[in-house]
């Protein structure tokens, strides 16, 4: 791959993973509805926790392409990885 086609692709998973983060955290900040089933709790507790480690899987892979990339596009790789510890940042800070 190249290096600057991995760049690209950093700010692309950046982004994905600030998503799937966001969407993971949402489906665990809210409380069940009064007369759900265990079951049904359990459940979309256990898809919003793959939500959320597909976004830190996404967060990791984002900062190991900005670092391959960083030779070539130094301003794309800074972005990408100024984005992972904006969106980190925000993840601790919530949680």
């Amino acid at each position: 791959m190249k290096q600057s086609a991995a760049a690209n692709l950093a700010l692309v998973l950046a982004a994905l993973a600030s998503m799937a983060l966001f969407f993971g955290f949402t489906f665990l900040a809210g409380d069940p509805r009064p007369g759900s089933l265990i079951e049904e709790i359990a459940s979309k507790r256990n898809l919003a926790l793959a939500i959320e480690c597909g976004g830190y899987v996404l967060l990791l892979c984002s900062i190991w392409l900005s670092g391959y990339s960083f030779i070539v596009a130094r301003g794309r790789s800074s972005l990408a990885m100024l984005a992972c510890i904006a969106v980190l940042g925000i993840q601790i800070y919530f949680n």
